[in-house]
C-alpha cells in the first residue's frame, strides 16, 4: 500500500493541477506540490489560508459536519464531486463550480473545475481529486457570451442580414433579418431548405458567384450589388459586403457578409436619374445651361447645357470668370463686367444680354440670368443662374424687322408706284376720249404712245413685284444643272442690247464658251439681266457695260461692270436692304422700283453665293456675285 502511494505520489507531483489523494472516511494520502506553482489565481498572502481551506474541506469531506470555513459547504464543488464518486462509484469528469472559502478581508470564490475518481486496486476505497483553478478563464468565458450576447442583440435588431461562415464556408450564424429581405425564416436557410440560387436574381448569379470566388481570395472588404428575388416574388436590390475574418495572430478563420436592403435608394436614385435626364433634355431643348460660380476661389460649374451652348467639352477648358470674359465679344465685355459689379453692390438678381465668340468665329447671342449668395459675414460667396441661347430668337426678330420692312415696302409700291402709273393711264385715256374730234392722228398717235409707254413700264413692275413676292414666299421652284454661262449671259445680251443701242451705250461680253457654272439657269439669268438693265440705266451715252467672269476655288465670279455714274457711301449702305431700297433716276430719267438688286442677292442666296458691290461717283460700279461650279 505505502509502495502505491508513493508510486502516486511520484505521478501527481508533475501534474499541472492540485492533486488529492483521499481514503473513503476523506482522510487525505497525499496531496501534489502544484499549489506552489502560481497554479490559483490568489494573491500569494492567502495562499496558505487557501490552502487550509481546502484541506479542511476535504477531511471534512467524510462526515456530515461542515468545514466552518463557508456558507456554501453544502453546494461546495469538492464535497459535491466526492460525494458523487463515492455514492455512484461513476467518474467524474471536469465539473465546474464555485469554491468559496473565507479570508481576512471576507468571503473569496474561486471558479474551480474537478475532476474525481476511485483508486482501483487499493486495499482500501482511496479517492483522486483532481483540481484546477478556471477562475480567469470564466471571467473571460463571461466577457465572451456578454459580447457574444450583445453582439447577438445589434445583429438581431440591425436591418441588415448578417451571415458568418467559418473558413470552410460551414454556416455558423445568421441573423434574422433574412426574414425582411428575402421573406425566408433563419430556419428554412440554416437548414439549406432554401439556397442561394433559390433568391439571387438570375441574370445576376453569374456574377455574383464570380464575386464571392473573388471574396475568398481578397483580404479587404468587398462591396457588390445584385437582386434578389423576395418569397413574394418581388425583386430586392442588395448591397453585400463581403469581409475575410482573421485572428490576433493572422489566421483566417472565416468570412462575414452583410447584405442592406437598397432598393428605396435604387429607386431614389433611378428617379433622380430620370430627373436630371429630363432636365438635360429640357435644358436642350430650351438651349439653356445653368453655372454655379463659387466667387471665393473663382472656379465655376456648368451643366451639360452650358458646354453644350459655349460648343466645348470639359476637357478642353476649365470654367472660371477670366475663361468666360475671354468668350465674350469683346464690344459687350465692359458691359458685361460692369453689370456684374453692380449686381454685387446692390446685392439684387440681375440679368443681361450679350453676345459671345466661339473658337470658331461663331457669334451667338445670350441671355444670363443670376442671383448672389451671401453669407453672414457680408462677404459674397456664390452667384448661380442660368443662361440662354437666344441666337435663334435675335436672327427672328431681324427677320420679322426684315419683313415689316416687305410689307411696308409691299404697301409702298401698291399705294404708290402703282397708283402713280395707273393714274397717268386714266388721265390720258380720259383725254383721248375727250378730246378724239379735235385731235389730229399726230397729237393721237402721241397720246396712244405715252399710254403704251406707261403701261409696259407698269407691266414691267407688276412682273418684278409678282416675281420678288414668289421669291419671299419660296413659291420659285429651284432646279440647279450644270449649264455654260456663256449661254445665259449671251441670252441676256440678246434681249438688252436695243437698250443698250438706243443710249449709245456699248455692251460686251467677256465670258469664255468653255465656262460652266452649277445651278439654276432662269435664276442665274434674271440675276445678270436685272444687273445689266442697272447699269444701262445708269451708265451715260458712249459708255461701256462689261460683262466678265473668273475662277475662284470651287465658285465662279460673274462681274458686271460700267462706267456710269458711281455711288457715294449713303446709296451703297442702302443697297440689298428692303427697308431701305431706294430709287434713283436713271440717266435719261429713267424710273424703278429697287426691287431688281433685291430679287438678285434673294437668288444668289439661293445658291450660297455672295454678292457685292464696289463703286466710286463719277467712275462707275462693279456688281460682283458667285455661284457654284
Amino acid at each position: 500500500m505505502e509502495k502505491r502511494i508513493k508510486l502516486l505520489e511520484s505521478l501527481t507531483n508533475n501534474l499541472p493541477v492540485l492533486t488529492v489523494i483521499v481514503n473513503s472516511e476523506a482522510r487525505v494520502l497525499n496531496i501534489n506540490g502544484s499549489f506552489g506553482n502560481n497554479f490559483f489565481t490568489v494573491d500569494s498572502e492567502i495562499k496558505d489560508l487557501l490552502l487550509g481551506n481546502v484541506l479542511s474541506c476535504v477531511n471534512s469531506l467524510g462526515g456530515t459536519d461542515k468545514c466552518g470555513h463557508s456558507l456554501h459547504c453544502n453546494n461546495c464543488i469538492l464535497r459535491t464531486s466526492l460525494d458523487d464518486v463515492i455514492k455512484t462509484g461513476n467518474v467524474v469528469f471536469r465539473k465546474q463550480g464555485p469554491f468559496t472559502f473565507t479570508t481576512p478581508d471576507g468571503p473569496k470564490t474561486l471558479f474551480l473545475q474537478v475532476s474525481a475518481a476511485r483508486l482501483e486496486d487499493y486495499d482500501e476505497n482511496t479517492y483522486a481529486l483532481f483540481i484546477s483553478d478556471d477562475t480567469e478563464f470564466k471571467k473571460i468565458e463571461n466577457r465572451l457570451a456578454e459580447n457574444q450576447a450583445l453582439l447577438n442583440l445589434v445583429f438581431e435588431h440591425s436591418s441588415d442580414w448578417e451571415i458568418y461562415r467559418d473558413q470552410d464556408l460551414n454556416l455558423v450564424y445568421c441573423s434574422k433579418a433574412v426574414e425582411d429581405i428575402i421573406g425566408y425564416t433563419v430556419q428554412e436557410y440554416v437548414s439549406g431548405k432554401v439556397g442561394f440560387r433559390d433568391f439571387i436574381h438570375p441574370e445576376d448569379y453569374e456574377r455574383a458567384m464570380m464575386a464571392i470566388k473573388n471574396s475568398q481570395k481578397i483580404e479587404s472588404k468587398n462591396s457588390y450589388e445584385f437582386r434578389y428575388i423576395h418569397k413574394s416574388g418581388k425583386i430586392v436590390w442588395v448591397n453585400v459586403s463581403a469581409r475575410r475574418v482573421f485572428s490576433e495572430d493572422g489566421t483566417h478563420i472565416g468570412f462575414r457578409l452583410s447584405t442592406r436592403d437598397i432598393t428605396e435608394n435604387k429607386l431614389i436614385a433611378e428617379k433622380l436619374k430620370e430627373s436630371e435626364e429630363k432636365y438635360r433634355f429640357a435644358e436642350q431643348l430650351a438651349l439653356i445651361g445653368h453655372f454655379d460660380f463659387d466667387l471665393r476661389n473663382n472656379s465655376i460649374s456648368w451643366s451639360e447645357g452650358m458646354y453644350r451652348i459655349f460648343e466645348t467639352t470639359p476637357d478642353k477648358i476649365k470654367p472660371d470668370f477670366n475663361s468666360f470674359i475671354a468668350y465674350v465679344h469683346p464690344e459687350d465685355r465692359e458691359m458685361v463686367e460692369t453689370t456684374f459689379r453692380k449686381s454685387l453692390l446692390k446685392r439684387e438678381p440681375s440679368e443681361m444680354s450679350h453676345r459671345i465668340v466661339l473658337k470658331d468665329g461663331k457669334v451667338k447671342h445670350l441671355r444670363q440670368s443670376y442671383r448672389i449668395i451671401f453669407g453672414d459675414d457680408g462677404k459674397s460667396r456664390f452667384a448661380f443662374g442660368t443662361t440662354k441661347d437666344i441666337s435663334h430668337q435675335v436672327e427672328a426678330e431681324k427677320k420679322l424687322i426684315q419683313l415689316i420692312a416687305t410689307k411696308d415696302k409691299f404697301f409702298s409700291i401698291i399705294s404708290h408706284d402703282l397708283k402713280s402709273p395707273f393714274s397717268i393711264l386714266l388721265g390720258m385715256s380720259q383725254a383721248l376720249l375727250d378730246n378724239e374730234e379735235i385731235l389730229d392722228d399726230a397729237d393721237k398717235k402721241e397720246f396712244i404712245q405715252s399710254i403704251y409707254d406707261t403701261s409696259k413700264k407698269t407691266y414691267e413692275l407688276l412682273e418684278d413685284l409678282l416675281t420678288w413676292s414668289r421669291s419671299q414666299t419660296g413659291a420659285i421652284s429651284f432646279n440647279p444643272e450644270r449649264f455654260s454661262l456663256a449661254d445665259a449671259v449671251n441670252d441676256v445680251v440678246m434681249f438688252l442690247e436695243h437698250n443698250a443701242e438706243n443710249k449709245g451705250i456699248n455692251l460686251l461680253s467677256n465670258v469664255s464658251s468653255d465656262t460652266s457654272v452649277f445651278g439654276d439657269y432662269k435664276m442665274i439669268g434674271t440675276v445678270i439681266r436685272n444687273l445689266v438693265s442697272n447699269s444701262i440705266k445708269y451708265t451715260p451715252s458712249g459708255g461701256t457695260i462689261t460683262v466678265d467672269s473668273a475662277a475662284a476655288g470651287d465658285m465662279v465670279e460673274i462681274s458686271v461692270t460700267d462706267t456710269g455714274i458711281g455711288m457715294d457711301e449713303k446709296v451703297l449702305n442702302s443697297l440689298f436692304k428692303i427697308e431701305q431700297t431706294m430709287s434713283r433716276p436713271g440717266t435719261n430719267k429713267e424710273e424703278g422700283t429697287g426691287l431688281g438688286l433685291l430679287l438678285c442677292r434673294e437668288f444668289v442666296h439661293r445658291h450660297s453665293g455672295k454678292i457685292w458691290v464696289e463703286s466710286e461717283v463719277g467712275k462707275g460700279s462693279r456688281f460682283v456675285f458667285t455661284v457654284g461650279r
